[in-house]
C-alpha cells in the first residue's frame, strides 16, 4: 500500500505545480507580434482582486476601481483582424475601438493573445483569431456566459486542488464584457474576454498522467470533457495544462452529483482512431466520493447559459449592470466558502468531534 502510495507521488506531484508568478516574455519559446485595439465599450463583470494585487505589486494598495480602470486599459483590447474581418465573416458586430498597442501571439494560439501591461504579462482568451470564421473557436471569440462559466470552473477546480493538496490552476484575473455581440451557433450573445495569468501551452498526449488527473477531479464529481456521439453521451479526458504544469482551459468541464456515461480516451497515438474505454460508470472507483462531492445546488446557476445572457446584456445601463456583476460576485464567494465549509464538516465528523452547525449570511443553517 505504502509503494502504491508512493508511486502515485511520484507520477503525480510533478505534473501540477502552483504558479507562483506569472511567466515573462523572454519564457515564450515562438511567437508572432500583431496589433491589438483597446474595446472602446468594454466593461468589467467579474474581477479576483485579491490575486490581482498579488501578482501585480504596484496595485496592491489601490482601490477595487482603480483595479477595473487598470483592467480597461490593459487588458480589454482585440486582435486588428478580428476588428477589420469580424463583420464580413459574420462571426461579431461591429466592434467600437481605442487606442492600440502591440500583442503577442504563441503559436497554436487560435482566440488567445498575450499583452504587456508595463507590470506585466497577462493572458486574453476571446481576444480574436487571424482570420475569423463561422465555428465555436475559429469564430476567435468567446460568449459572455461561457466565460463566466470559465471563471467559476476555475475558482472551483483552484479550490479543489487546494483541498486535495496537490497542484494548481492557470488563476484568473477577470472577465470583461466586450459590449459586442458575437455570433455562437447562429445564435447572438454578448462577447466577453477571460483575462488568465500569463503562461505557456503545453501540447500534452501523457494518457496515463493525465487519466491520474481525471480520476482525482471525478472523485470530486468533476469531468474534464463531455460530448454526445451519435446519440451516445460519453465523457472524454480534455485534460489541459501550462508548461509551469498548471490546469488550464477549463470551458469544458462539467460537475455531476453521478456518473452515467463511460470515460474514454480519444486517442492521439498513431494508427489509433477509435476511443479507448477508460472507466465504465459501473466501475467500483468511478464515481464522487460523497464526502468529496462538489454542491451541485450552490453552482448549479452559474452553469446555465441562457440564464446568464439574459442577466448580461449590452442594452443595459450602468446601475443595473453594476448591481449584478456585484450579486453575481456575491453569490460566487458565497458558493466557494459553502464548498469549503462542507469539507470542513466531514472532517470533523471523521475526526470524532461535535458536528457544528455551519449558518449562511442569513443565520440560518445550512449544515
Amino acid at each position: 500500500m505504502l509503494l502504491k502510495r508512493l508511486a502515485f507521488f511520484m507520477i503525480f506531484s510533478p505534473l501540477l505545480w502552483a504558479v507562483k508568478n506569472p511567466i515573462k516574455l523572454e519564457d515564450l519559446p515562438k511567437y508572432s507580434e500583431e496589433l491589438a485595439f483597446r474595446i472602446a465599450k468594454a466593461r468589467v463583470v467579474l474581477a479576483d482582486y485579491l490575486l490581482i494585487r498579488r501578482d501585480f505589486p504596484r496595485l496592491a494598495l489601490v482601490s477595487d476601481q482603480e483595479i477595473d480602470q487598470w483592467l480597461l486599459d490593459h487588458a480589454a483590447f482585440m486582435a486588428e483582424t478580428q476588428v477589420k474581418q469580424g463583420v464580413k465573416a459574420n462571426t461579431n458586430t461591429p466592434i467600437e475601438i481605442k487606442e492600440h498597442k502591440f500583442a503577442f501571439r504563441p503559436k497554436k494560439y487560435g482566440r488567445a493573445l498575450i499583452l504587456n501591461t508595463g507590470d506585466g504579462l497577462i493572458d486574453i482568451k476571446g481576444a480574436g483569431a487571424l482570420e475569423p470564421k463561422i465555428g465555436t473557436h475559429s469564430n476567435g471569440l468567446a460568449t459572455l456566459p461561457e466565460m463566466i462559466e470559465e471563471y467559476v470552473f476555475e475558482k472551483l477546480v483552484h479550490l479543489v486542488l487546494k483541498h486535495h493538496g496537490q497542484g494548481d490552476t492557470i488563476e484568473t484575473y477577470a472577465v470583461i464584457d466586450g459590449g459586442f455581440n458575437v455570433n455562437s451557433n447562429d445564435q447572438w450573445h454578448p462577447a466577453a474576454l477571460v483575462i488568465r495569468q500569463a503562461h505557456f501551452r503545453r501540447r500534452n498526449k501523457e494518457k496515463t498522467q493525465k487519466f491520474l488527473i481525471e480520476k482525482v477531479l471525478r472523485k470530486y464529481g468533476l469531468c474534464t470533457g463531455w460530448y454526445r456521439f451519435k446519440d451516445v453521451p460519453y465523457c472524454y479526458m480534455n485534460v489541459q495544462y501550462s508548461s509551469e504544469r498548471a490546469l488550464v482551459d477549463f470551458g469544458c468541464y462539467h460537475v455531476r452529483e453521478k456518473f452515467t456515461d463511460s470515460l474514454v480516451y480519444w486517442g492521439y497515438e498513431k494508427n489509433q482512431d477509435k476511443a479507448l474505454l477508460l472507466l465504465d460508470p459501473n466501475s467500483p472507483d468511478s464515481q464522487p466520493d460523497p464526502k468529496l462531492q462538489i454542491l451541485l445546488r450552490e453552482f448549479r446557476d452559474f452553469f446555465n447559459r441562457v440564464e446568464l445572457a439574459l442577466l448580461f446584456s449590452n442594452e443595459q445601463n450602468a446601475e443595473v449592470f453594476q448591481n449584478r456583476r456585484r450579486d453575481l460576485a456575491y453569490l460566487i464567494a458565497h458558493a466557494l466558502k459553502e464548498q469549503e465549509l462542507f469539507w470542513e464538516s466531514q472532517k470533523i465528523e471523521e475526526d470524532g468531534r461535535p458536528k457544528k452547525r455551519i449558518c449562511g449570511p442569513d443565520n440560518r443553517p445550512i449544515l
